[in-house]
Protein backbone atom coordinates (compact mmCIF):
# COMPACT_ATOMS: atom_id res chain seq x y z
CA UNK A 1 0.00 0.00 0.00
CA UNK A 2 1.04 3.66 -0.87
CA UNK A 3 0.72 4.64 2.73
CA UNK A 4 3.10 1.93 4.11
CA UNK A 5 5.09 2.86 1.39
CA UNK A 6 5.17 6.82 2.15
CA UNK A 7 5.37 6.01 6.39
CA UNK A 8 8.70 3.71 5.63
CA UNK A 9 10.45 7.00 4.48
CA UNK A 10 10.16 8.34 8.47
CA UNK A 11 12.27 7.68 10.95
CA UNK A 12 9.97 6.96 13.80
CA UNK A 13 9.51 4.76 16.94
CA UNK A 14 5.96 5.72 17.38
CA UNK A 15 3.51 6.11 15.10
CA UNK A 16 0.14 8.43 16.28
CA UNK A 17 -2.99 8.51 14.91
CA UNK A 18 -5.08 12.01 15.70
CA UNK A 19 -8.12 10.54 17.55
CA UNK A 20 -11.69 11.95 17.10
CA UNK A 21 -13.74 12.52 20.83
CA UNK A 22 -16.07 10.08 22.08
CA UNK A 23 -19.12 11.99 20.46
CA UNK A 24 -18.05 11.91 16.59
CA UNK A 25 -16.68 8.31 17.31
CA UNK A 26 -20.49 7.52 18.28
CA UNK A 27 -21.73 9.38 15.42
CA UNK A 28 -19.05 7.78 13.09
CA UNK A 29 -18.88 4.48 14.54
CA UNK A 30 -14.85 4.60 13.08
CA UNK A 31 -11.90 6.87 12.84
CA UNK A 32 -10.91 7.42 9.43
CA UNK A 33 -7.29 7.50 10.21
CA UNK A 34 -6.92 4.34 12.24
CA UNK A 35 -8.84 2.66 9.44
CA UNK A 36 -6.41 3.74 6.89
CA UNK A 37 -3.63 2.59 8.85
CA UNK A 38 -5.21 -0.83 9.85
CA UNK A 39 -6.17 -1.57 6.18
CA UNK A 40 -2.41 -0.71 5.42
CA UNK A 41 -1.19 -3.14 7.69
CA UNK A 42 0.39 -0.22 10.11
CA UNK A 43 0.90 -0.44 13.63
CA UNK A 44 0.20 2.41 15.72
CA UNK A 45 -0.41 3.54 19.47
CA UNK A 46 -3.50 5.54 20.32
CA UNK A 47 -1.88 7.79 23.04
CA UNK A 48 -3.57 10.73 22.81
CA UNK A 49 -7.43 11.60 23.45
CA UNK A 50 -9.48 14.10 22.40
CA UNK A 51 -11.36 16.09 25.30
CA UNK A 52 -12.94 18.72 23.88
CA UNK A 53 -15.64 17.91 21.10
CA UNK A 54 -15.59 20.33 18.15
CA UNK A 55 -17.33 21.03 15.06
CA UNK A 56 -16.27 19.33 12.57
CA UNK A 57 -13.28 20.74 10.40
CA UNK A 58 -15.44 21.55 7.35
CA UNK A 59 -18.32 23.35 9.28
CA UNK A 60 -15.72 26.20 10.96
CA UNK A 61 -13.98 29.11 9.01
CA UNK A 62 -9.72 29.51 9.21
CA UNK A 63 -10.38 32.33 11.87
CA UNK A 64 -12.26 29.61 14.08
CA UNK A 65 -9.76 27.02 13.70
CA UNK A 66 -6.62 28.79 14.93
CA UNK A 67 -8.29 30.28 17.75
CA UNK A 68 -9.19 26.93 19.27
CA UNK A 69 -8.60 25.90 22.31
CA UNK A 70 -6.30 22.79 23.42
CA UNK A 71 -8.50 19.63 22.21
CA UNK A 72 -6.13 17.00 23.32
CA UNK A 73 -4.43 14.74 26.17
CA UNK A 74 -2.03 12.51 26.61
CA UNK A 75 -3.69 9.12 27.81
CA UNK A 76 -2.78 8.66 31.45
CA UNK A 77 0.19 6.35 31.86
CA UNK A 78 2.07 6.46 28.84
CA UNK A 79 4.59 8.94 29.62
CA UNK A 80 7.33 5.63 29.04
CA UNK A 81 5.65 5.42 25.66
CA UNK A 82 6.94 8.93 24.91
CA UNK A 83 9.97 10.20 26.61
CA UNK A 84 12.89 10.17 24.31
CA UNK A 85 11.07 8.33 21.30
CA UNK A 86 10.75 9.54 17.65
CA UNK A 87 7.03 10.30 17.34
CA UNK A 88 5.06 10.78 14.07
CA UNK A 89 1.65 12.25 14.36
CA UNK A 90 -0.77 11.32 11.62
CA UNK A 91 -3.77 12.93 10.48
CA UNK A 92 -6.26 12.72 7.45
CA UNK A 93 -6.32 16.21 6.39
CA UNK A 94 -3.96 19.26 6.71
CA UNK A 95 -5.87 22.66 5.99
CA UNK A 96 -4.50 24.84 8.92
CA UNK A 97 -2.03 22.66 11.27
CA UNK A 98 -3.89 23.23 14.35
CA UNK A 99 -4.75 19.97 14.88
CA UNK A 100 -1.35 18.59 14.31
CA UNK A 101 0.18 21.97 16.34
CA UNK A 102 -2.44 21.04 19.28
CA UNK A 103 -1.76 17.32 19.78
CA UNK A 104 2.12 17.78 19.16
CA UNK A 105 2.05 20.25 21.79
CA UNK A 106 0.01 18.05 24.30
CA UNK A 107 2.61 15.43 23.43
CA UNK A 108 5.94 17.49 24.03
CA UNK A 109 5.24 18.11 27.89
CA UNK A 110 6.31 14.02 28.04
CA UNK A 111 9.79 14.87 26.11
CA UNK A 112 10.12 13.28 23.07
CA UNK A 113 12.95 13.25 20.98
CA UNK A 114 11.29 14.61 18.08
CA UNK A 115 7.73 14.75 17.00
CA UNK A 116 6.76 14.57 12.80
CA UNK A 117 3.79 14.85 11.31
CA UNK A 118 2.01 13.51 8.09
CA UNK A 119 -1.26 13.96 6.60
CA UNK A 120 -3.14 11.70 3.77
CA UNK A 121 -4.72 15.08 2.29
CA UNK A 122 -3.65 18.21 1.88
Amino acid sequence: PVIKQKLNRFDYECLIPIPLSAERYQQRGFNQVTAVLEAAGVRFQELLEKVVDTAPQAQRSRRQRLVEAQPFAVKPDVACEIKGKKLLLIDDVYTTGRTLYHAAEALQTFAPQSIRSFSFAR
